[in-house]
């Protein structure tokens, strides 16, 4: 049964990954604030998985796990933890990455109901390098997200908007966080991003994700979305697409998409698709740059 009034509801959709859940999972338990209830979702797992939240289930009471009865992706996971939230506030994790310990605190204390979703800056990291992403303080307006995710991981709202909505769009094989946040500031205006990293993202082996390769998301997001994308919006996405397929930029293509918000990734994408070797001199230099940053 779920809990009567808990602060705040936290959907993890997972599938095959019980020894990264347990990281994930942990990283909740040790939030300063304790009021919440997680909902997992397995989605059909053939590994642990079950026998884990068992455990946990019967360790904390503020934990509820829930099986789907054949693999229906990360969006219906999400879909079926939000249904059954008890809370007005959620937010999400995913089974690969972590929250810090400040995370659901900082989230509740500068989310707002006017606003119409609240994220943080947050961190990537790897065995040998981290890395800031989506770095400050900014406003999110559906106008600049248009042209990138400026949100980038999961985001803290209100339920009754995610079900105004849709929730996740069950139809798309990717992009599918990306495509939610664009709805929610579209139907209830910009959202708020704070600086104060609270999220990791760990970008080691996430080939195996509850979703398909990212090489589809750029397209299948234009596709949904360009209706209400201008010409350098729509610019930038096929930017991404290209990208995600890995392909070589042509300076012809780098000119057709790079504008003045994307010129700095095109420009590094066009050089680096056409000197390969650059990939690995950048990559040296990350690893520098986090050993001698602050640690995590």
């Amino acid at each position: 049964m779920p809990r009567s009034n808990p602060l705040i509801s936290i959907y993890l959709p997972t599938r095959n990954r019980s020894a990264l859940l347990t990281r994930a999972v942990s990283s909740v338990f040790k939030q300063t604030i304790q009021d919440f209830e997680l909902i997992i979702v397995d989605d059909c797992s053939t590994d642990q998985t079950a026998e884990l939240c068992s455990t946990i289930c019967n360790m904390d009471l503020r934990v509820r796990y829930y099986r789907t009865h054949q693999r229906s992706g990360a969006p219906y996971a999400r879909n079926l933890a939000i249904r059954q939230a008890a809370s007005p506030l959620i937010t999400g994790l995913d089974d690969d990455d972590e929250m810090l310990p400040e995370r659901l605190s900082s989230l509740i204390r500068h989310f707002k109901p006017t606003q119409s979703l609240l994220c943080s800056s947050a961190y990537e990291k790897t065995e040998s390098w981290h890395r800031l992403v989506n770095p400050g303080e900014a406003i999110i307006e559906l106008s600049e997200l248009l042209f990138d995710n400026i949100v980038g991981t999961q985001v803290i709202t209100l339920k009754s908007r995610l079900e105004a909505i849709g929730g996740f769009d069950e139809t798309l094989t990717a992009s599918q966080d990306y495509d939610l946040w664009v709805r929610l500031v579209e139907k209830y205006g910009p959202g708020i991003r704070i600086a104060l990293p609270t999220y990791i993202i760990h970008a080691d082996n996430r080939s195996d994700r509850i979703t398909v390769s990212s090489k589809t998301y750029a397209s299948e997001f234009l596709s949904k979305h360009r209706h209400i994308m201008n010409p350098h919006q729509i610019a930038s996405q096929k930017f991404y697409t290209i990208a995600a397929r890995g392909d070589r930029l042509s300076f012809a293509k780098w000119a057709k998409v790079t504008n003045r918000r994307t010129w700095v990734k095109t420009t590094r994408y066009l050089i680096t698709s056409r000197l390969p070797w650059l990939k690995t001199i950048a990559r040296v230099a990350r690893r520098l740059r986090s050993s001698i940053g602050r640690p995590l």
